[in-house]
């Protein structure tokens, strides 16, 4: 081979070298959890973003395939920044669990939590990488005398350094271990919800890999240093196989059972290996530090000396408040947020759920009035006030407000079942119909949009035509108690009275306090002239509902048409 030739054989060489690593690089960039989140996070922001049913496939599937694998976090060598990538797609988080809940999207719910909760584990080991170079930074320079002066002004300025790093990554972790506890734990009370059979086993497996990334028997020591490290949640013993157990023992389907009973005893296995004894070392230490310090501080009466260390962002807080399980402290976390942050129309949207929640209406409208003057195109906050309008009954303006969502989102599902049932309030059943096809063209899965058009063919005499709706909302949901009792009311009106009756009794076995099956399930039995029935249908429906005034007037006509059967 001549030179001029070998040296282009070497050329060609290091060109498919240097192809090959930047393809690597592409790789590993789109495995990257993070990456997809914070794209993901942007994305939601334009003006373009549809948070549609094709869109919402697209982000489960590219979740689903993150997770098949080992999720990938690159690194990162300042801990600060990586902590703020993480804090803005919280809002992300809130939209499309949000959505998740509203459509009764379980895919959404289940990979979503299962990416934040394992992206979050990588997160704090890359923080844990990047804090531990910067020690080992801080340590090669006292020791280049040459280049750095060693001495008790260096010494001062590498301690420095070395605690402003110390504070974000204790921080840091003490607020993801946070929210990994909270996300497993909803995963756990998901299960309940849903009926769906691969559905199901998908959410048992998410509970199985999450599980798998951390180490719960030292997490249930309480030993805090672990609970928030990269394997650490904040639990106590025993909490979560109990949790699990529970649950597993009301699973119905033998394959759903089995695998729960897998994932349960491979945890169990965890728990009962054989215990670390240094780390459990550390733990009694720490615990006679704590005891120690409580009884030395008990003596102390001046705290005027004690360090205030700075309080949680605007951000941090709506993160709490979106956690918070309880209404009142949600307020209390956004009123928060809103305080350090005026312009936060999130903040201001979802006090205002909050305060709807407690049917505190006005102060949630106030609030969703606050959103929209601060965002015009916040969608969300438009179908919050319209839902409010829809509760005092001004349709009009409830119509008002979800036309305005559907014009920035035009595949927004929830907006056209919404309106579509501000119209069939008012009587428009022709433009209610329109709405609730078009809900269901954007979401065949969606439950609530058949029951709501099965309710307008109800109205306009359809009772077949209802009854196929009701019917598709209980093979989509078969623990939807309003599908069993409305199916009721229409079988009821073609004359189908033991159909009605199967419905009405399986609504009571759903929600034994569903006060308008009792009332319906009279009737029915009214007609059929089973007046024993009669008596005991309504005489439970007026103790759930007392103000019934229709069984309050003809229940006594049925107990005397009772004693006379005697």
């Amino acid at each position: 081979m001549n030179t001029k030739n070998s040296h282009l054989y070497i050329v060609i060489i290091l060109l498919l070298l240097l192809g090959c690593a930047f393809q690597k690089s592409i790789v590993e960039q789109k495995g990257d959890a993070l990456i997809l989140l914070t794209n993901l996070t942007k994305e939601s922001k334009s003006k373009k973003f549809a948070l549609n049913e094709e869109k919402i496939a697209q982000v489960v599937t590219e979740m689903d395939s993150l997770l098949e694998n080992e999720i990938v976090v690159s690194k990162v060598s300042d801990i600060e920044k990586l902590q703020e990538k993480i804090e803005k797609t919280s809002q992300l988080d809130s939209m499309l669990l949000k959505h998740a809940k509203e459509t009764k999207n379980n895919r959404l719910a289940i990979s979503l939590r299962e990416l934040k909760f394992r992206t979050l584990v990588k997160t704090q080991e890359r923080m844990e990488e990047a804090f531990e170079n910067e020690e080992d930074a801080y340590t090669l320079e006292t020791e280049q005398e040459d280049k750095y002066p060693v001495g008790e002004v260096h010494g001062k300025w590498v301690f420095k350094q070395r605690v402003s790093m110390m504070l974000p990554y204790m921080q840091g972790n003490e607020k993801f271990s946070e929210t990994k506890t909270i996300l497993l734990t909803e995963m756990i009370d998901l299960l309940p919800q849903i009926q769906n059979k691969d559905e199901k086993r998908r959410c048992w497996l998410a509970i199985d890999r999450m599980l798998d990334e951390i180490d719960v028997q030292k997490s249930e020591s309480g030993y805090r240093p672990f609970q928030r490290s990269p394997q650490g949640i904040f639990t106590r013993s025993g909490q979560i196989i109990e949790k699990l157990k529970s649950q597993q023992t009301k699973e119905a389907d033998p394959e759903i059972r089995d695998f729960s009973a897998s994932v349960i005893i491979k945890l169990e296995k965890n728990l009962n290996e054989k215990k670390d004894g240094n780390f459990w070392k550390k733990v009694e230490f720490s615990k006679e530090l704590t005891k120690k310090f409580e009884s030395e501080r008990n003596k102390t009466e001046d705290f005027s000396k004690i360090p205030i260390t700075e309080g949680p962002t605007a951000s941090e807080w709506f993160d709490k408040g979106y956690a918070a399980p309880d209404e009142n402290l949600k307020i209390e976390y956004f009123t928060k947020a809103i305080e350090l942050d005026s312009q936060y129309a999130a903040a201001y949207n979802n006090r205002g759920n909050a305060y709807q929640a407690l049917g505190q209406n006005d102060k949630a409208l106030d609030d969703f009035n606050k959103a929209i003057e601060l965002n015009t195109e916040f969608e969300p906050a438009y179908i919050n006030r319209g839902n409010i309008y829809q509760q005092m009954g001004k349709n009009e303006e409830a119509i008002q407000d979800f036309s305005r969502a559907i014009v920035l989102e035009t595949k927004y599902t929830l907006a056209y079942n919404n309106r579509g049932m501000s119209f069939k309030e008012l009587g428009r059943y022709e433009k209610a119909l329109q709405d609730f096809n078009k809900a269901i063209e954007l979401n065949p899965r969606y439950a609530s949009a058949y029951i709501n058009r099965g309710d307008v063919y109800r109205k306009l005499g359809k009772d077949s035509d209802a009854i196929q709706d009701y019917t598709r909302a209980i093979d989509l949901d078969p623990k939807y108690a309003v599908a069993y009792n409305n199916r009721g009311l229409s079988y009821n009106n073609l004359g189908k009275h033991q159909q009605a009756i199967r419905d009405y009794q399986k609504v009571i076995e759903i929600s034994s306090d569903y006060a308008a099956a009792y009332y319906n399930l009279g009737i029915v039995y009214w007609i059929l002239k089973k007046w024993n029935e009669v008596v005991k249908a309504w005489e439970k429906c007026l103790e759930l509902d007392p103000t019934n005034q229709y069984v309050q007037e003809y229940l006594p006509k049925a107990k005397r048409q009772a004693r006379k059967l005697r």
